[in-house]
């Protein structure tokens, strides 16, 4: 399903994706590690689908809820693998096709968690913390595009703020893997 993915044959991967996902919640059981890694494959490539529609957005945010729930009850809030599937549940919250402030929130509070745990748990330049930070900054471009066309004024400027901490993220993606 991966590879079909990569290879985008987009349609072929999320059939195959969601075969899986099923299998594996009827032989594994919904708690079963294989079954929630399922969940998040499928959330993943259902939230890459550009655009996106409103079908696709509720499909993995359920998934990706799903996946957050299991992985809290099994490894810990602050599992690592925990971390990284809030901060990809926090890209998608960022990119919804119907935005609103509490779902803005949401996202901003879950990138926040993942950014803030990664850098605890593992390290600033962690790939996956680096991940998180990618995904945080591309929220805050997506957040002050929201308030601007909502008319909302902006605490700060997040535009700016994304912008030096993506150049940090590239910078630091350079120094550290090349």
């Amino acid at each position: 399903a991966v590879t079909l993915q990569k290879s985008g044959k987009t349609a072929e991967a999320l059939e195959m994706h969601r075969s899986i996902f099923e299998r594996r919640r009827v032989v594994f059981g919904p708690e079963h590690e294989e079954t929630v890694q399922s969940a998040s494959n499928l959330a993943v490539l259902l939230s890459q689908q550009k655009p996106m529609t409103l079908q696709a957005f509720t499909e993995a945010e359920e998934l990706f809820d799903f996946a957050k729930r299991q992985r809290e009850a099994a490894l810990g809030a602050d599992n690592p693998r925990t971390l990284y599937t809030m901060s990809n549940m926090g890209k998608l919250l960022s990119e919804s096709p119907e935005s609103s402030p509490e779902r803005m929130a949401q996202a901003e509070a879950l990138h926040d968690h993942a950014v803030s745990k990664l850098s605890e748990v593992l390290e600033p330049f962690h790939p996956l913390t680096l991940h998180a930070r990618h995904n945080q900054a591309c929220h805050w471009l997506l957040r002050s595009k929201y308030e601007m066309s909502a008319g909302l004024k902006s605490k700060d400027d997040l535009k700016t703020k994304a912008m030096a901490e993506l150049r940090a993220v590239w910078d630091t993606r350079v120094e550290k893997l090349g």
